[in-house]
């Protein structure tokens, strides 16, 4: 009897922990694939842009700004060196492409 209890116990301050270990992954690659598509729509809208000869400019700072925010947070949480230049290239390059931005408007 006192098996059950415990291991009921246990099973429910599991469950009031959080997700598991199967369902951050779920999560985690939810938001891989939520931000490809993004990327992907990003790129659809920047050749349409240049096929009609139009400012494409805003559509590359969208990507620019996700690939930032995605390795300066790797950055954050694991401290790899890579994902700190990554970041770093890309915030330039957003910066690049929001001026070109303002300057095309």
């Amino acid at each position: 009897m006192k098996k059950d209890v415990d291991k009921e116990e246990i099973l429910k301050r599991g469950r009031e922990d959080g997700p598991d270990e199967r369902e951050q992954k779920i999560i985690c690659d939810a938001y891989n694939f939520a931000g490809t598509v993004g990327c992907a729509i990003c790129l659809l809208f920047i050749f349409i842009s240049l096929i009609r000869d139009r400012n494409p400019f805003p559509y590359c700072l969208i990507a620019m700004v996700y690939c930032t925010a995605e390795y300066l947070y790797k950055y954050v949480k694991l401290r790899k060196k890579h994902d700190l230049i990554f970041g770093i290239i890309a915030a330039v390059a957003a910066v690049c492409w929001a001026l070109l931005s303002i300057l095309k408007f």
